[in-house]
């Protein structure tokens, strides 16, 4: 399933056009001097492009769109797009200014963004960063917990934003139907996977296991645990009954180890891509699974650099 475009904003390409010579040179390409601060041209952007696509570890990056280097890498790439295709010019070729920004102003932050798009670039932008890549994906990493905590900041900001969606009789009924079809055992590891994977893709689910206010928020949420713990048992564990009621999903997901939980929560790909609507969730999911398996943080070291700071 391939993943949701990234929003292309004038915040994000100004973050991104401000980094991206630094990184053609360090790919040992001929860096270019951008005509504008938050807009590409479209002859720069078919200049990136081309010389882009002509590095080998871009060409391999993307070969292996489930790599991180691929995350990190699809921001650009699609900027560049962006400019080089959707973008409006004017009569003379040159890239229009972005319209007018109209959602709601964000409360004063440390971040200094200014309302959801400011923030929801600065996710985007953060996978972009080294120093991002070595303290999220790295449990060990000692700056480790401050950068989720940081990033689950700005998920805040993008979400306190947007409006809640209004719940209807309607809903309440499919959200009714939802759980009593969530309920149903899962007969086989193999049956349990392919469960999960549906439940990624089911926009009722979603919407139910995200909203904690959501009539069918409780039995999402112990539908997904009851899954977990059937598609991927303890060693050595006897394969579950489809009519042996299951354990609680707390001790259900006790009885995998923590790593082996953090692993798979990994594969989610709402993990790995900031627009996906249950991105969040699977962020909090993997963050709360590493601080149970890290011990007590000792003193704390020297700050690392990180998307409040960068972003300056």
């Amino acid at each position: 399933m391939s993943a949701p475009p990234i929003k292309i904003t004038r915040t994000l390409t100004r973050l991104l056009i401000r980094d991206l010579p630094v990184h053609m040179e360090r790919l040992g390409m001929k860096p270019i001097q951008f005509r504008y601060p938050d807009r590409l041209t479209r002859s720069e952007a078919e200049t990136v492009w081309k010389s882009a696509m002509a590095h080998p570890r871009v060409r391999q990056a993307f070969g292996r769109r489930d790599s991180v280097e691929f995350e990190a890498l699809r921001p650009f790439t699609e900027m560049v797009q962006h400019f080089m295709r959707a973008h409006p010019q004017d009569a003379a070729g040159a890239p229009t200014e972005w319209a007018a920004r109209t959602g709601p102003a964000l409360a004063e932050n440390p971040f200094g963004a200014a309302d959801a798009e400011d923030a929801e670039a600065l996710l985007t932008w953060a996978k972009t960063r080294n120093e991002y890549r070595d303290a999220v994906y790295k449990s060990n990493h000692p700056q480790h917990k401050q950068y989720m905590a940081e990033l689950e900041q700005l998920r805040g900001l993008v979400h306190s934003a947007q409006p809640a969606a209004a719940s209807t009789e309607a809903g309440e009924a499919r959200s009714s139907k939802d759980a009593a079809t969530a309920l149903a055992p899962a007969r086989s590891v193999d049956e349990a996977k392919q469960a999960i994977a549906a439940l990624r893709d089911d926009r009722d689910f979603m919407k139910a296991w995200l909203d904690k206010q959501h009539p069918g928020h409780a039995a999402a949420v112990q539908r997904r645990a009851e899954l977990y713990a059937q598609a991927y048992p303890e060693p050595g564990a006897p394969a579950p009954s489809p009519v042996t009621p299951a354990a609680s999903p707390k001790a259900a997901s006790s009885a995998v180890p923590v790593q082996q939980r953090i692993t798979e929560a990994r594969k989610d790909p709402a993990y790995w891509n900031a627009q996906h609507p249950g991105h969040a969730a699977a962020v909090e999911r993997v963050g709360a699974l590493h601080r149970e398996a890290l011990p007590a943080p000792a003193a704390s070291p020297a700050p690392a650099a990180s998307p409040a700071s960068n972003a300056a």
